[in-house]
């Protein structure tokens, strides 16, 4: 999964490309981006009632997925609450049957990515059933939070990016604990170049990521990418 700012979202299966749909115009945006421009809780709150009282029709949607949305520890913990705020308003916009793209991340130690991982997963399941298809997006938790996931959630899917080349052997271990069929390879475009590449990263580097991928898990090169077009298939139902 490809997720770039400018909304120019794609999905890479094969050699064919799958343009992500845009969230309903009437769901709520809230650009966290700018630290001057930071809503309040009240001004997120008012936004989100009228964007349900425009009666988003979800189900209808001719989108592939909900998000990314979540909660970033790596923010200013005065932030929290906010983000907290803001991915319960845009968690009923979740559609069954279609992923839902979570964005979670600690601050520096496994401690805190332990922790908004199970926050993240406690929130989720007030809003999601059990049955609901998940991509947790450049996942970097470790082998206890895969289990908690798969556990509440059996079609969770784990997405590993070019940053597990600075893996530490335990987390290489964390890595190669994730089943294959729940594995999913990411540039995350334009961030996240991989070692030696350009800025900014872009789509094309996928085999770069699949090689680190591949090496750290210990597994043949084309058996990683044919795992990565079977699960990406699976998940977001591209024929």
């Amino acid at each position: 999964m490809v997720v770039s700012p400018s909304g120019e979202d794609i999905e890479h299966v094969g050699e064919t490309v799958h343009p992500v749909s845009p969230a309903p115009e009437t769901a709520p945006v809230v650009d966290l981006s700018r630290e001057e421009e930071m809503p309040t809780l009240e001004t997120v709150t008012q936004a989100g009632q009228l964007s349900v009282s425009a009666g988003v029709d979800t189900a209808s949607s001719t989108g592939n997925a909900l998000g990314e949305i979540g909660l970033d520890y790596s923010a200013k913990p005065d932030k929290w609450p906010l983000q907290e705020k803001v991915f319960r308003l845009a968690l009923p916009y979740c559609v069954r049957g279609k992923p839902l793209i979570l964005h979670i991340r600690g601050a520096s130690g496994d401690g805190c990515i332990a922790a908004v991982g199970r926050n993240a997963l406690n929130i989720v399941r007030e809003y999601c059933g059990r049955e609901q298809l998940i991509h947790l997006h450049c996942f970097t938790g470790d082998k206890s939070v895969v289990r908690c996931w798969i556990e509440a959630f059996p079609n969770c899917y784990f997405g590993f990016k070019a940053g597990v080349s600075v893996f530490t052997s335990a987390k290489i271990d964390d890595l190669r604990d994730v089943p294959e069929s729940r594995l999913l390879l990411e540039t995350d475009s334009p961030y996240f170049p991989v070692p030696g590449g350009p800025r900014p990263n872009t789509p094309a580097f996928i085999g770069d990521v699949a090689l680190l991928v591949a090496e750290r898990r210990g597994i043949d090169l084309n058996r990683l990418l044919q795992l990565k077009v079977e699960n990406t298939r699976r998940l977001y139902g591209f024929d």
